[in-house]
């Protein structure tokens, strides 16, 4: 019994058992190999996960690291449990035949307890009974023969593993066939954490800066932006600012055909950076940074403007204030500007605004220090024109503007006082001569024209210089006798006189010198006019033209004037007369409140009526003053005629005129404000005193003509006794002749004296 249950013992582990334990191997490969199959599997779908995370977020580099962990945690945990934890396991030959009982229920655990006691974990000799283990090794032998083990392994899960581990490789291996670049980004972006960027299937540049994306640009100037898609066309494009100073923005670009983006980012006001970004689903595209440098441009930052007047002037050389930037200079003066600039430059050049031509040389020392020497010809506005090293020119340049003056000639005045249009041959002018100039007379002279009978020869005119002159003196003034005895004139002659000053100023050409030299001013009149066609160191005083006449024309023009200004004031006397027959007539108005008001007006319009008269006496005066002097300058005013004009006519039309006349209109204002009978007759009686000083003032002008008109007479049969006397003459010569002078003799006699 016991030998034979030995045999089936061993039968049931070579039939049994042993197979089981083949059973438990293939399980536990298949095992393995699908855990395997699910991590690889796993790790595929996580890495697409983190691939497509990355590639739409462009995550940084803290998310990276996460998501990395994240992959590594759950494969590692998946492959523990999957591969590791199965792997270390060994399957009992037991659980085997567990599991093939589970697969043929009717067994009713046959199989497991024939291993069970094949395998000596359940042969216990004291308690089993070894006939019914014999039997159950014989029945559990005859049951095994039916059994496969092919239906005891699932095929179909396996497969479906085993699918998607190819499914799993294949993808992998075409996404690095496909896509090396992009699976290369993501391996060193994601496994090795490399901050590499994605590829971006659109490519932006920035215009006009350099390779390594910088650009100089000047502090204050407008900056645009222009950026030009060289591939992609993107539908809508940003620029990300970052200023200097910490500052950042982000602005939308215009678009500018299909092509480019333009950005207005207006004035800059320090240096930046920025780049474009595209706007796409998920993460923007960005490129990379450009940097705007903010450099200023080259300007002046100070100057120095120097003015050296020409060397006549004998000025000396002065400089403009800081902060002067326009002087008037004498024409022919240097201008000598040293300026400093804020950078250094490449060039500098001195230019005129009105034309932007060059007019002086600069010489640029050390590159910032600048200096120019020129003559300004005309007015004008001056500027250097600057370029630094970057190409930048200066777009506000500091100006100067200078404008050369000519120095203005001198200013002459000559007066003739008590000088008429009519003199005679032997007349003595008063002369006074004025004239001043800002840097110095050179000479002054009096200049004299003649014109016999007011025709005009060639070297008539002659100059003699001033008395009591000093050169280089900035005013003079003299007054001067000019007799013109010495001249020899003759009656029907024209002299024109008039004074000359000449400054330090070299002369310039004159087109025409003799332009405008006659022209005729009345005497007694003043102008400083300078004569055009003159030199720029000349001025000239006004001209004074006068006709040398006879004494008897003189007297005649004298007389018809003096005869004019007796009637103005026997005028005047009438006007005086009916002016004292209104205030009488006032006396006898009667008092009344009523009347009060109209007289007092009344009197206020012949206190004015009465000053108007002193007007009229003042302007009778000077004409009679005027034949006065003219008849003193002449040689003509006697002591007789001194006497008349001046103590029975001058002095008391200049008493009248200053004194008399205003007391009586004082005497009406007064009136005027509060009448009164002392008063009024003290009005009458200055009216009165005025009426007979008019009068005999009269009665001495009517004298004076009478007197006047006697000695003219006298003078007119003087003038025909001499011609009476000069036929006599003749007639007695021709008659001497006739009788002695013999034959082929004639005598011719004066045209009229035949």
């Amino acid at each position: 019994m016991n030998e034979s249950l030995e045999q089936l013992s061993t039968n049931v582990r070579r039939k049994i058992v042993a197979p089981l334990d083949r059973l438990g191997s293939a399980i536990r490969r298949r095992v393995l190999f699908e855990g395997a199959a699910l991590c690889f599997g796993g790790l595929v779908a996580l890495c697409t996960v983190q691939f497509v995370l990355d590639r739409i977020l462009a995550l940084g580099f803290g998310p990276r690291v996460a998501l990395l962990a994240i992959v590594l945690g759950v494969v590692v945990h998946q492959f523990g449990r999957l591969v590791i934890r199965p792997f270390r396991r060994r399957i009992d030959v037991n659980e085997v035949a567990a599991v093939v009982e589970r697969k043929h229920r009717a067994y009713a655990d046959r199989i497991v307890s024939a291993v069970a006691f094949a395998t000596g974990s359940a042969i216990n000799p004291h308690r089993n009974s070894p006939a019914l283990v014999a039997e159950l090794f014989r029945e559990s032998l005859a049951t095994f023969e039916g059994i496969r083990f092919d239906q005891i392994l699932e095929r179909t899960q396996f497969r479906r593993r085993l699918a998607l581990a190819m499914a799993t490789l294949l993808a992998a291996t075409a996404a690095f066939s496909l896509m090396p670049g992009l699976m290369s980004v993501y391996l060193q972006r994601n496994w090795l954490l490399r901050d590499t960027p994605w590829p971006v299937t659109t490519r932006i540049v920035a215009e006009g800066f350099s390779e390594s994306g910088h650009l100089r640009w000047p502090i204050g100037d407008e900056l645009r932006i222009v950026a030009r898609a060289l591939e992609g066309r993107p539908s809508r494009l940003l620029a990300e600012f970052e200023l200097a100073s910490g500052a950042r923005s982000e602005r939308d670009m215009d678009r500018l055909g299909e092509d480019r983006f333009i950005l207005d980012f207006g004035s800059l006001t320090q240096a930046m950076r920025f780049r474009f970004v595209v706007d796409q689903w998920g993460v923007d595209d960005r490129t990379e940074w450009y940097t705007v440098d903010a450099v200023i441009r080259p300007s002046i930052r100070s100057a120095r403007v120097e003015i050296v007047p020409p060397a006549y002037s004998e000025q000396a050389p002065f400089v403009l204030e800081a902060s002067q930037s326009t002087a008037d200079v004498l024409r022919g003066s240097a201008v000598r500007i040293e300026a400093v600039a804020n950078k250094p430059l490449a060039r500098a050049v001195l230019k005129s605004r009105s034309d932007d031509q060059p007019v002086a040389t600069v010489n640029l020392t050390e590159g910032t220090s600048l200096e120019a020497r020129f003559e300004p010809e005309r007015r004008a506005t001056y500027y250097f024109d600057l370029l630094d090293m970057d190409g930048l020119d200066d777009r506000s340049p500091v100006t100067f503007s200078i404008n050369p003056t000519a120095d203005s000639p001198p200013k002459v005045r000559m007066t003739m006082p008590g000088v008429g249009e009519m003199v005679v041959s032997g007349a003595q002018l008063p002369i006074r001569v004025e004239c001043e100039d800002n840097l110095g007379i050179e000479s002054v002279e009096l200049v004299q024209v003649v014109r016999p009978n007011g025709k005009d020869i060639s070297n008539s005119e002659t100059a003699e210089s001033l008395p009591r002159f000093t050169a280089r003196q900035t005013r003079y003034e003299v007054r001067h006798e000019l007799p013109l005895a010495p001249l020899t004139l003759s009656p029907g002659d024209q002299i024109t006189l008039y004074a000359r000053g000449r400054d330090y100023q070299p002369p310039t050409p004159v087109a025409n010198p003799d332009a405008s030299r006659d022209a005729t001013v009345t005497p007694g009149e003043h102008s400083d006019a300078t004569d055009p066609a003159a030199a720029a160191n000349l001025g000239e005083s006004v001209r004074y033209t006068l006709r040398v006449v006879t004494a008897e024309e003189l007297l005649a023009e004298l007389g018809r004037r003096e005869n004019e200004w007796r009637r103005e004031f026997e005028q005047i006397i009438k006007a005086q007369e009916q002016l004292n027959r209104r205030v009488m007539d006032l006396r006898d108005v009667a008092g009344a409140d009523a009347l009060s008001a109209e007289r007092s007006l009344r009197y206020g319009q012949e206190a004015r009526t009465q000053r108007q008269q002193i007007n009229r006496v003042r302007t009778v005066a000077r004409q009679f003053q005027q034949i006065f002097d003219e008849l003193d300058i002449n040689g003509l005013a006697t002591p007789q005629v001194r006497r008349r004009l001046q103590n029975g006519v001058l002095a008391p039309l200049r008493s009248l005129a200053t004194s008399e006349i205003g007391e009586a209109a004082e005497l009406l204002e007064r009136l005027r404000d509060a009448f009164d009978d002392e008063t009024s007759r003290a009005v009458e009686a200055a009216q009165t005193r005025i009426i007979r000083s008019m009068y005999t003032i009269l009665a001495d002008m009517l004298k004076w003509e009478g007197y006047n008109e006697a000695i003219a007479l006298l003078r007119e049969v003087v003038r025909l006794q001499q011609e009476v006397n000069e036929d006599t003459k003749l007639t007695l010569d021709r008659e001497i002749e006739r009788l002695f002078g013999g034959e082929g003799h004639s005598t011719t006699l004066p045209a009229g004296k035949e």
